[in-house]
């Protein structure tokens, strides 16, 4: 996924799994993990934005400029699974 600096949209996460664990996304390699949202059973999401994106709502992630790797996270009974998921690249709007 490619953002500019000034841009926010939803990072999208396909899901084949219907339970009651938790997702959770990771932008920092793992320092700080966030709750996907669920909006259906096939999908979880997370509002991102670049760091000069303005008014953000509660609970964006703002991601720095360059290259920002993605860890998902499924907690669930004793297991807490870790796998990397991509990566969203931020570019300053000048670069676009």
């Amino acid at each position: 996924m490619n953002l500019a600096s000034a841009g926010r949209e939803y990072a999208h996460f396909p899901v084949s799994l219907d339970t009651g664990a938790t997702l959770d996304a990771s932008f920092d390699g793992g320092i700080t993990w966030v709750t996907l949202e669920r909006p259906s059973t096939t999908e979880a999401r997370v509002l991102v934005a670049g760091p000069d994106a303005v008014q953000n709502p509660n609970g964006t992630v703002v991601l720095k400029t360059g290259r920002n790797p993605i860890a998902v996270r499924l907690v669930a009974g004793q297991e807490s699974v870790i796998r990397a998921a991509g990566s969203i690249f931020v570019t300053s709007v000048n670069g676009l």
